[in-house]
């Protein structure tokens, strides 16, 4: 999922690798803002069975982490 974070008060906006819940200029709360999503079913229905397999519905991470989870019947 592709975003990005700014701030509701002042409007800066800090992409979406930062790890604060308030801007550092103001103090306001950080708002998550979506990008248009879209999900390649072809691409999707390839991919092996587990959560990663829907990774444009998932948070945008540095790095995929797992401890193997399946997908649920």
């Amino acid at each position: 999922m592709n975003g990005t974070l700014y701030c509701s008060s002042c409007g800066a906006d800090f992409g979406s690798r930062t790890r604060n819940h308030k801007c550092p200029a103001c103090g306001g709360a950080l708002r998550f803002a979506l990008e248009a999503l879209s999900f390649p079913r072809d691409k999707i229905r390839a991919r092996p069975a587990h959560m990663w397999r829907y990774a444009e519905a998932l948070p945008a991470f540095e790095e995929r982490v797992s401890l193997g989870e399946p997908m649920t019947p």
